[in-house]
């Protein structure tokens, strides 16, 4: 992917995957994922448009969690902290861990704690 981009114009600094997703953005905005395979999960903050794009890849397996609070949002994969020092113990949803436990992961947005969407 990195050679069509360099072939219009984009220039890398690094070797990183990440970005070829950030040149793939700048070229084709939303339609970027379009030309992603495999896993990924990514947030990217245009501070032209003051506008949040968020994805995943289509099978979920990289997961991604995200706050949303007036003014600001958090995202962050399972391993990270960051989120979850943001939502309180007693935000813990008791009515996922069902679903949980009999199927092995939740099927839709919510997550284990009040106000974290996945």
């Amino acid at each position: 992917m990195r050679e069509p981009l360099i072939a219009r114009g984009h220039r890398y600094v690094t070797h990183s995957d990440t970005e070829t997703i950030i040149h793939l953005y700048e070229e084709y905005g939303a339609d970027c994922v379009r030309h992603l395979r495999g896993m990924f999960a990514f947030a990217i903050w245009n501070r032209a448009t003051k506008t949040l794009f968020i994805a995943r890849d289509r099978l979920g397996i990289k997961p991604l969690y995200y706050q949303l609070t007036p003014g600001t949002v958090c995202c962050s994969d399972r391993k990270s902290k960051r989120c979850w020092r943001m939502a309180d113990s007693s935000g813990v949803q008791s009515g996922a861990l069902p679903e949980y436990l009999a199927f092995g992961y939740l099927s839709g947005e919510e997550s284990f704690y009040s106000g974290i969407r996945s």
